[in-house]
């Protein structure tokens, strides 16, 4: 997925992981076909809008579980490229961590990070994304 651009989301909303090789963005992802897919939709890559804790606004992914609409990783744009945040890989985080606090101060201010996922027809609510509840 670390091939996608913000411009892709723009595009298409929605991606979700690729059966077989195909030509786009990145091998391995492609954008969803709604209506025609929803039913054995898995997980989804939803283009998204990021408020940190003390108001600065990102742009990014999130991804989640269609089924329960867990959100459990966050692509947040950051000059030109995306980094990526995952619940289940707090320990593989810290580089980008200190890459945001060196942008938008300590942690304290960035988390909890809001997300506003952009899709109208899947029904995944905003929330808030914290690693200092880890």
């Amino acid at each position: 997925m670390s091939e996608l651009t913000l411009q892709d989301f723009d595009d298409h909303s929605v991606w979700t992981w690729a059966d077989a090789p195909m030509d786009g963005p990145e091998d391995g992802v492609r954008p969803v076909d709604y209506p025609f897919e929803m039913a054995c939709l898995d997980i989804a890559f939803i283009r998204a809008e990021f408020c940190t804790a003390d108001g600065a606004r990102l742009s990014g992914s999130v991804t989640c579980k269609v089924e329960c609409g867990e959100v459990f990783n966050i692509d947040l744009l950051l000059g030109d490229r995306f980094v990526g945040f995952n619940v289940r890989l707090r320990d593989l985080a810290d580089d980008d961590i200190r890459e945001l606090q060196l942008r938008y101060g300590d942690s304290h201010r960035i988390f909890p990070i809001a997300y506003y996922p952009k899709c109208p027809w899947l029904n995944i609510p905003e929330g808030k994304f914290d690693f200092i509840e880890w």
